[in-house]
């Protein structure tokens, strides 16, 4: 039929003439209606009321050539436009007066930058300003993390807080989401993620983290940015950032170890990169203005090392974390080498805190010789090392009382039954007594110096020392179960701090009452 019309030839068989649209009764009836104006000729017949309903026609097609640059230049317009909305909504969305964003920022450098993690640490002091703003993707991430401790009379309750801290956290995902499937990945990607992942360890997003992490390290070793050679050609700034984006991931990989997840996504030995010496030098000795690179392989080898600064210890120390939870995890057998021989692996973890230990007094670090943290107090310039070291040395003693815990030790000795020397279960109770005093001690110079640590992983490690001071709040001496009291409160009073800004510190805090309500009845 088509073609005997572009012919002009007349088609053979008559053609039916359809109306463009029935009226309403022969709609509703289903006949056949003639489309006559006013009335059709069934409407007629039966003297019914003819009604149509509004003629919605659609626009003829163009019979012209399609012109494929318009459409691109439209589609383009629309692009533009809804990525300027998407800003405005995201901008909208925050809610947050400019005061409440300086002081999250400002918060953020205080309580959060090297607790582990060094993000933006090479940039402190940082000020935000229309000639230097902050990249959203890492102020929302910033702002989540900090503002859970902002005391700001915005936030009505902590409901309100908690409320807002959510929103910049979907907020923050959905730009880093965006970022990684438009393959828009640098180095603000790799900081707001680092960011990001912190809040989502003390949110209980445990899976969402180890994800995300796992994604950041291989996209950062097939960019070759664990290698010895991926600092050249970089200026001072952009080799301490890419220092504080290499480190921080896997300081976080370590951190989440736990649970069913046993092993870091990424080995050690990838990281062939120089450990991090950006981090604050000594408050009363001078650092040398280029310090020599120390990576993992030189630490190993057991060569004579240089003074090594705080941050880049607490790196060391956290790498000791996988080797700790790695020996938990195995399920003790009858075989195994038993835990006092020098061969176990128990002794092999100890070897490498005794030799972080050793480096810190090379260095200096030690409380004899950088004094009380209450120094602050009149030297307010010495705050971010003290903070960094405050940390660092939690770290240490609860990793010595934890590998060192009665419960650990029984768990790991019942293959041996009554195989075990009464010495070696005696001066590892000491030990775990040692080490979890050691916290207690440095807490009351946390209170004494006004500082306060927010890292939600530390706040484990305090939980778990606490319970070695539960054991001796039952002696039956009033002196030792006073003081074991005395002690278990300060630690317990820390964690119960910290779970006011992280929910899965909460988990930690019913615990250690269950326990202490047990141990009182």
């Amino acid at each position: 039929m088509a073609e005997h019309q572009r012919s002009g030839r007349p088609y053979p068989y008559p053609m039916n003439k359809r109306a463009r649209q029935a009226c309403e009764n022969c709609r509703r009836k289903k006949s056949k209606c003639t489309g006559e104006r006013p009335n059709c000729s069934c409407c007629a017949r039966l003297q019914q009321q003819c009604v149509y309903a509004p003629d919605f026609r659609t626009r003829e097609r163009s019979r012209g050539p399609r012109d494929d640059t318009g459409d691109s230049e439209r589609l383009n317009a629309i692009e533009d436009m809804v990525k300027k909305l998407a800003a405005v909504i995201h901008v909208q969305d925050a809610q947050l007066p400019d005061a409440v964003i300086a002081e999250g920022i400002a918060l953020y450098f205080s309580n959060f930058c090297n607790q582990p993690c060094p993000i933006l640490a090479h940039s402190q002091p940082f000020e935000c300003s229309e000639d230097n703003p902050i990249p959203p993707m890492i102020l929302y991430a910033m702002l989540a993390l900090s503002l859970r401790s902002s005391q700001h009379p915005f936030f009505k309750n902590q409901l309100e807080r908690k409320r807002c801290t959510d929103n910049l956290t979907t907020l923050s995902w959905g730009l880093i989401a965006k970022a990684y499937c438009n393959f828009d990945i640098d180095d603000v990607y790799f900081e707001a993620l680092c960011l990001q992942v912190q809040v989502d360890l003390g949110d209980e997003r445990l899976e969402r983290a180890r994800s995300q992490v796992a994604i950041g390290l291989r996209i950062a070793q097939a960019r070759d940015m664990l290698g010895t050679n991926s600092l050249d050609g970089l200026g001072l700034a952009d080799r301490a950032r890419r220092q504080e984006i290499v480190w921080s991931l896997f300081m976080l990989d370590r951190m989440l170890l736990g649970g069913n997840t046993r092993n870091p996504s990424t080995p050690t030995a990838i990281f062939e990169l120089p450990i991090i010496q950006s981090g604050p030098s000594h408050p009363d000795i001078h650092s040398q203005t280029c310090e020599p690179d120390t990576s993992f392989g030189s630490v190993d080898s057991g060569a004579l090392l240089p003074p090594q600064n705080v941050a880049s210890l607490q790196i060391q120390t956290i790498r000791i974390w996988e080797c700790i939870i790695d020996y938990i995890a195995q399920p003790p057998l009858s075989t195994d080498v038993p835990l006092w021989r020098h061969d176990s692996p128990r002794a092999a973890i100890l070897t490498k805190l005794l030799d972080i230990e050793t480096r810190c007094e090379i260095a200096g670090h030690v409380l004899s010789s950088v004094g009380s943290p209450a120094r602050v107090l009149h030297e307010p310039a010495l705050t971010n090392y003290f903070v960094i070291w405050l940390r660092f040395q939690l770290s240490l003693s609860a990793f010595n009382c934890i590998l060192n815990h009665p419960f650990i030790i029984h768990v790991k000795t019942t293959p041996l039954k009554h195989k075990i020397p009464l010495t070696f279960l005696q001066k590892s109770y000491e030990f775990s007594l040692i080490h979890a005093n050691w916290v207690y001690r440095l807490l009351n110079h946390m209170e004494e110096a006004k500082l306060m640590l927010h890292d939600p992983f530390l706040g484990h490690l305090v939980a778990i020392t606490a319970s070695v001071h539960l054991e001796h709040t039952r002696s039956q001496y009033p002196t030792v179960a006073g003081s074991a009291k005395q002690k278990f409160n300060q630690c317990f009073h820390f964690v119960k701090r910290l779970s006011k800004e992280w929910p899965r510190m909460q988990a930690a805090v019913c615990i250690e009452l269950v326990f202490a309500d047990a141990h009182a009845n």
